[in-house]
């Protein structure tokens, strides 16, 4: 699996609502730091708790801003990807937009790659 890949699997499975195969791309000490919750997310069940409320969403979408996208090779099938995607959801009637920056650390050898994901919205500019 290529780092491009990962990153277009994971928004495929994030589109689709697919829990199970999406959390099958985290290792189970994975961390993640989501973008729809202040708590670092270190276990199994907390990913799968986060996401499980990301998906009962009325709406969600997302979408990649493909210019932003940087990959650095940490080591042979250890790599970084960072950059820009644009969350769509919606709660209750009321719909939102906003781009938010990532990073994925992964190690592309396993079936299990995703080691680290943070994910935050980008603040407004003043």
């Amino acid at each position: 699996m290529s780092p491009d890949h990962l990153l277009r699997e994971w928004m495929a499975r994030i589109r689709e609502r697919a829990l199970e195969p999406l959390l099958g791309l985290y290792q189970p000490d994975a961390i993640l730091i989501p973008t729809f919750s202040n708590r670092f997310l270190r276990t199994a069940e907390d990913r799968r708790a986060y996401f499980q409320r990301l998906f009962d969403r009325e709406e969600l979408g997302i979408a990649l801003h493909e210019k932003t996208i940087t990959t650095q090779a940490i080591g042979d099938s250890m790599h970084c990807l960072s950059g820009v995607y644009r969350w769509e959801t919606g709660i209750v009637g009321n719909a939102f937009a906003f781009e938010a920056r990532f990073t994925f650390v992964a190690d592309l050898s396993g079936p299990d790659p995703i080691l680290h994901h943070h994910s935050s919205r980008i603040p407004r500019s003043n």
